[in-house]
């Protein structure tokens, strides 16, 4: 082997290996910064995810405290006693409206016997299991 083809393979050696370690660098800087990017980006969607359901959540309590403040009131009070536990004033009388007898809902109609089999067909179904 030539000096000058010698000196190539060694040029040619020392630039794999810079090469090799200028990769391990990049790996290695991509590795230390990617992942915290990653999870900073996944931080940011479930930031604005779960913004997003307290604006709901928000809508929800404001509907929620109206109709409690509207349930505070007296005449809402007297309707769902009146309503919901059939009570009434001292003095009033409570009627109950029932329905007519026999004016339920419909009866399922019977259904008709199966017609009766024949013993040679109960022997021979014992004969081939059929059952």
């Amino acid at each position: 082997m030539t000096v000058a083809r010698r000196w190539t393979v060694v040029a040619s050696r020392q630039r794999l290996r810079r090469l090799f370690i200028a990769g391990l660098v990049v790996a290695g800087i991509l590795f230390t910064f990617a992942n915290p990017a990653r999870t900073w980006f996944d931080q940011r969607q479930e930031i604005i995810a779960a913004r997003e359901r307290n604006v709901v959540l928000d809508e929800q309590s404001q509907e929620l405290r109206a109709r409690a403040a509207t349930l505070r009131t007296d005449e809402a009070i007297e309707r769902i006693a009146r309503e919901e536990y059939g009570l009434v004033k001292p003095g009033e009388e409570a009627f109950a409206i029932l329905p007519a007898p026999g004016s339920g809902p419909p009866k399922p109609e019977a259904k008709p016997p199966p017609p009766p089999r024949s013993a040679w067909r109960d022997a021979w179904d014992a004969i081939i299991f059929w059952d």
